[in-house]
């Protein structure tokens, strides 16, 4: 009984998992800019593998990059249908709680450019 259990579970949520953790892959670069407290944090990600993290003049860049920003991204629920209220409560949750402004970017594979903007 547990093995079939186990079996339904890993059929039920790894294609979910999978399929979160290619999303930001299938997209051709995304931007994401918050202002809080006055300090600026922008996560970046180009095509096929350049991630980016900065916090005010600090710069992060390889695989600690990475994970920031495939974090936010997911955290973030980034579609074409993602209001920007919900991000911008996805970040308060989160602990972004005196966020200032929010820029999104994303371009996707067919070159499509979408933005999300707001401002306090």
């Amino acid at each position: 009984m547990k093995r079939w259990m186990i079996w339904i579970v890993f059929i039920v949520f790894v294609p979910v998992v999978t399929s979160y953790a290619s999303s930001l892959e299938n997209q051709y670069s995304f931007k994401m800019t918050v202002i809080m407290d006055g300090k600026e944090y922008e996560w970046e990600y180009a095509n096929p593998d350049e991630y980016e993290f900065e916090k005010g003049s600090r710069v992060i860049k390889g695989k600690e990059a990475e994970n920031k920003v495939k974090m936010i991204y997911q955290l973030i629920n980034v579609s074409k249908k993602t209001k920007v209220e919900d991000m911008v409560d996805a970040l308060k949750r989160h602990g972004y709680k005196n966020i200032d402004a929010l820029d999104v970017r994303v371009i996707n594979s067919d070159e499509e450019l979408y933005t999300w903007v707001w401002r306090k």
